[in-house]
């Protein structure tokens, strides 16, 4: 899947690792970039790791999907 991000600000906070180790700290850091990874390999959301428990919302959220981080965080993601 292609991954794209709001704006130049986000962009460069979640492709940059020392960046994100700053802002959440090592550990989610490690899983936010591997998640992103695995959103970039995939080709469609099935193709995700049963891990990364890719869901769509319901609520003010519908449209919108997410996929775990460390518990509770989750990463959203709206597709394009």
């Amino acid at each position: 899947m292609i991954v794209s991000f709001k704006n130049k600000k986000e962009e460069d906070l979640y492709q940059g690792e020392k960046a994100l180790k700053v802002v959440f700290g090592a550990r989610m850091a490690r899983k936010i970039i591997q998640q992103i990874g695995h959103l970039q390999a995939a080709d469609n959301p099935q193709q995700l790791p049963a891990s990364a428990r890719f869901h769509e919302h319901s609520g003010k959220r519908k449209g919108l999907y997410s996929v775990d981080l460390i518990h509770p965080f989750r990463l959203i993601v709206e597709p394009t």
